[in-house]
């Protein structure tokens, strides 16, 4: 066990707004968006020289996962920011009726969307393995704020669902994931690599480790189907690919601290010329 990060915090009730208007702290999702492109992502997140668009579909499918993770994680706090909405059309006067007397901080959802969200919240909460976890006593959406000890690189993380030590038990951690797909091993693993949840992972335990001293006991990933009957699955990660997920992220900051440091944010093809390597599948294309 090592010791916690003295600068370690821990924010319960954070805002989301909050948590993301912060410049100063790097998040997991920024240090994914540098992979592809740190100068847009320096130019979205810390100057906001760019800004970011959300499209109307993509606002609802925040919407589902972030209204699932409410009723799954604090049932109790559901239905004061989540409401069933009078009609399935947004463009009806009913609809515009009831937007307009909803309490502050609320959001209308289409009853179909509603009743969707209820079922796979049960459907989580019943999972033989995450119902008992989400039981244990933790904190829903807390937010850790710390630093690596190796790059003076100020990080962020909030996990869904997170469980402390005690003096007899290992804490946990678990990532409700909300799936367009159906949850079988294959889908998760290229879901896995397509968003790279092993490197947050690799964050997360970061951030739990500075603010504990020691690794949550298990990472649990649970993933809940969109697709009726809304299947369930628990999974953890192999040694191997939760050390490629540690690797990879370790490289990610040490390459953000330097940009930050030399305040150069452009990437190698940005300043010279790149040879380019075609993937091996082009050999096999028409």
């Amino acid at each position: 066990m090592s010791q916690p990060n003295p600068d370690a915090s821990l924010v319960l009730d954070c805002p989301i707004e909050e948590y993301h208007s912060d410049k100063e702290h790097w998040s997991n999702s920024m240090c994914e968006d540098a992979r592809e492109s740190l100068e847009r992502t320096h130019a979205t997140h810390i100057t906001k020289a760019v800004e970011r668009k959300v499209t109307s579909r993509q606002q609802d499918t925040f919407n589902i996962g972030n209204a699932t993770h409410a009723a799954s994680l604090e049932p109790d706090k559901f239905g004061e920011r989540w409401l069933r909405g009078p009609t399935e059309s947004r463009k009806a006067d009913k609809w515009t009726a009831a937007k307009a007397d909803l309490p502050e901080g609320a959001t209308l959802l289409q009853p179909s969307v509603f009743d969707m969200v209820e079922l796979m919240a049960a459907r989580v909460r019943c999972h033989p393995i995450v119902g008992p976890a989400l039981e244990r006593e933790g904190y829903a959406e807390a937010s850790i704020y710390f630093t690596d000890p190796d790059t003076g690189l100020k990080l962020k993380v909030r996990p869904d669902w997170m469980v402390p030590p005690t003096l007899t038990t290992r804490g946990i951690i678990v990532d409700l994931k909300t799936s367009k797909d159906d949850v079988n091993p294959d889908k998760v693993a290229k879901a896995f690599v397509n968003h790279g949840y092993h490197r947050q992972q690799a964050l997360y335990s970061m951030g739990y480790r500075a603010l504990f001293g020691e690794d949550p006991g298990a990472f649990v990933f649970a993933f809940v189907s969109k697709k009726p009957p809304h299947e369930v699955a628990a999974f953890i990660l192999d040694d191997s690919s939760a050390e490629l997920g540690d690797e990879q992220r370790r490289r990610d900051i040490r390459r953000v601290a330097a940009s930050l440091e030399t305040e150069t944010f452009s990437s190698p093809w940005n300043t010279d010329v790149t040879t380019l390597v075609l993937p091996s599948y082009a050999h096999f294309a028409d």
